[in-house]
């Protein structure tokens, strides 16, 4: 939920809980089925609705599209959540965002996105303060009989090591979101349901 005003010249000012415009921009482009984001991070994220992966409270989100260009811009503020199945607590101490969509022409377009976190995991002994990023891009193509979409995404301390969940030590902050980890998504498809190609 959230609210916003919006003029046709200067573009649309947003405030609330948003989805997030690393997705709304770049992810959508690969994603057939809503949500079905299966080589991106908010997928895997234990607080994806906190690191803003997926969605993010507290947003306040600027938007301005033209024929040929849209131009996203989001400043994330401070917002924390227990990390599900640990003792960690995640906060956000402020995060940003900001995206291009290019229209090449009528069919195919081009978007690109850069996420950021300032933020910090509180285990039971101390808070580890860290950086979170994520730069992608994909293109979108679709005529009205093919439709192709391919994405890829760099992500920095956004996946946890899922092989800290099974140490029989308590689980230390700086060992669960020191990661770096790649996403690529494709697929092409036929309007006539004649050729289909995913992965």
């Amino acid at each position: 939920a959230y609210i916003g005003i919006s003029d046709q010249q200067y573009g649309t000012l947003k405030f609330g809980k948003i989805y997030s415009i690393y997705y709304d921009v770049v992810g959508a482009k690969t994603d057939l089925w809503d949500y079905s984001t299966l080589a991106q991070p908010q997928t895997w994220s234990p607080v994806a609705y906190t690191d803003g992966t997926q969605a993010a409270q507290k947003t306040l989100r600027y938007e301005h599209k033209s024929d040929k260009l849209d131009i996203y811009a989001s400043y994330l503020m401070k917002d924390s959540a227990p990390v599900v199945d640990t003792q960690l607590q995640y906060e956000r101490k402020s995060g940003a965002e900001f995206a291009i969509d290019l229209h090449l022409n009528k069919n195919l377009s081009w978007a690109t996105s850069w996420k950021y976190n300032d933020a910090s995991l509180q285990d039971t002994q101390s808070a580890h303060d860290f950086k979170q990023e994520i730069l992608a891009s994909s293109l979108f193509y679709f005529d009205g009989q093919w439709m192709f979409g391919l994405g890829a995404g760099w992500f920095k301390n956004l996946l946890p090591n899922f092989d800290s969940y099974g140490d029989s030590t308590p689980l230390q902050a700086q060992t669960l979101l020191n990661t770096e980890a790649y996403g690529i998504e494709f697929y092409a498809e036929q309007a006539t349901g004649g050729f289909n190609f995913y992965t």
